[in-house]
Parts: structure tokens; sequence; C-alpha cells
């Protein structure tokens, strides 16, 4: 979700596209697209919102992470900050030149397919999707390091579960619109369209 545009979802496509970003809101209205200058897409995998690296303003922080053979030697973050989206009625623009976040994981290649950027320290967080038979959960603490400054399993948080059986067959993108809604969409395919889902859950509370 935008912070300096209302309404408005920046959103991408798997490996196969270009370096792209697409404008849309919750409806799935087209809002335009948006070329990453100076970005590659090898396999993008996901996308976050956070302070830019050198501070003053937001990033979008596009995660060109997906390896699913596990063989990359090093994966890519780009920088970019949030661009306008193109006026009402789509086209396309070009971003501000992007930043290149090189990464090399420290025990060897991973299949990571989510990324999210922490309101507390500014911290990227990266999520490897299991291949191995645990989740990995890798912290960027200092990113000019290139280096991630630590490793940890992902456990059961403790918040209650908010079923979104049946809503998505393949689940690609979540994003909180609030404590309590956030927002799921997956790809679209041959066969099906692409839905974007608002989903408002229970109130969260801690176990007692």
């Amino acid at each position: 979700m935008s912070r300096a545009h209302r309404g408005v979802l920046w959103t991408h496509n798997d490996s196969g596209d270009d370096a792209y970003v697409y404008a849309t809101d919750l409806a799935g209205t087209d809002r335009g697209v948006v070329r990453i200058r100076g970005a590659r897409a090898v396999d993008w995998e996901d996308i976050a919102l956070g302070p830019c690296p050198t501070g003053g303003g937001a990033c979008l922080y596009v995660a060109d992470t997906g390896d699913n053979e596990r063989v990359r030697k090093s994966v890519v973050i780009y920088a970019v900050p949030e661009p306008d989206p193109p006026a009402r009625g789509g086209g396309t623009m070009r971003s501000a030149a992007a930043t290149a976040l090189r990464l090399r994981y420290r025990d060897g290649p991973d299949d990571v397919e989510a990324i999210y950027a922490s309101p507390r320290d500014s911290a990227l967080y990266l999520v490897s999707k299991g291949r191995s038979g645990v989740v990995q959960l890798y912290r960027v603490s200092e990113i000019y390091t290139f280096v991630p400054g630590a490793r940890g399993v992902l456990t059961p948080s403790g918040w209650p579960v908010c079923n979104v059986t049946g809503l998505e067959p393949q689940g690609e993108a979540i994003d909180f619109l609030d404590d309590s809604t956030f927002v799921l969409t997956s790809e679209a395919t041959a066969m099906r369209r692409e839905l974007i889902h608002t989903v408002r859950c229970p109130g969260r509370h801690r176990e007692e």
C-alpha cells in the first residue's frame, strides 16, 4: 500500500516480465505502469515500502530473490523512491534511478519469496520458502554491508489465526491496511484472473 497516494497499491509480475511495477487500487483499477530505472528482473518475488536507505522519504524495495534451484550466488533488492503513479487513465512512466542492494546469504543460496520493512528499526527482513524443510528469516540490519546481519527460524507468534481458506489457490502477496485488515492477492493464469481480496479479521489480542 502506498503511503503517499491514498488507495494506491503497488504490485509486479513474477519472472518473465521486465522491470515494471504496476499501480492499481482495491477495486483492481489500472492506474498505470512505472519502469524501474537501473533494475533488471531476473525473478522478482515481492515488494515492500519503507524508509529509503539514504534517509529522506519512502522507497519501494523490490526483492529479486527468487531461486527455485538455489543456485544464485547473490541476489538483489532494488530500492527506489516511491514514484507517483501515472495520471489516471494508465500510461507508462520511468522512476528515479534504483539503488541495487546486492546480498549473499551466509550459508549459501536460498529461495526467498517474501520481504518486509520493519516499522520499528527500518531493517529489511527476508523470508525463505522453506525448500530445505525450515522457513528461514533473514534480517538485513546494515544494508550497505550487502550481507544479512542475522538469521532465525520462524516460530508461531501467538496471534490468533485469520482463516483465508479458499480465497486464493496460490496466495502470492499480502499487505496490512491496519491492525485487523489486510489485502490478499495472487497470480493470474491463463485459466484464472487475478483477484484482490480485502479481509477483515477479528481484533488482535494476546493470549493470556
